[in-house]
């Protein structure tokens, strides 16, 4: 009697009936859908993040490249001056 007593309790205890099942089949199902909302959401807040992102370093990017070009000129205008004195003494010496 004692280890029919015994298997009863564990079956009422340990095992999952149908019922039990299906109540964590939608249980499973709406953790799925939360997590699948958090993540789409994430998502899109991390992709106007990196649009944000993109933008100031474009700007930068544009104002190193105006930088650059302006220190770029003042070099040939130097060189130019440089050249053209140089040609004038060649000449004189000539």
């Amino acid at each position: 009697m004692n280890s029919l007593k015994y298997f009863n309790e564990i079956v009422n205890t340990e095992l999952s009936t149908k019922s039990d099942i299906e109540a964590l089949k939608i249980s499973t199902k709406s953790d799925i859908a939360a997590l699948e909302i958090s993540t789409k959401s994430g998502i899109e807040a991390l992709a106007v993040s990196t649009k944000s992102d993109i933008e100031k370093l474009k700007i930068e990017l544009e104002k190193k490249i105006v930088e650059i070009k302006a220190e770029i000129l003042k070099w040939i205008a130097g060189m130019l001056i440089g050249q053209a004195a140089l040609i004038t003494t060649l000449m004189k010496l000539l």
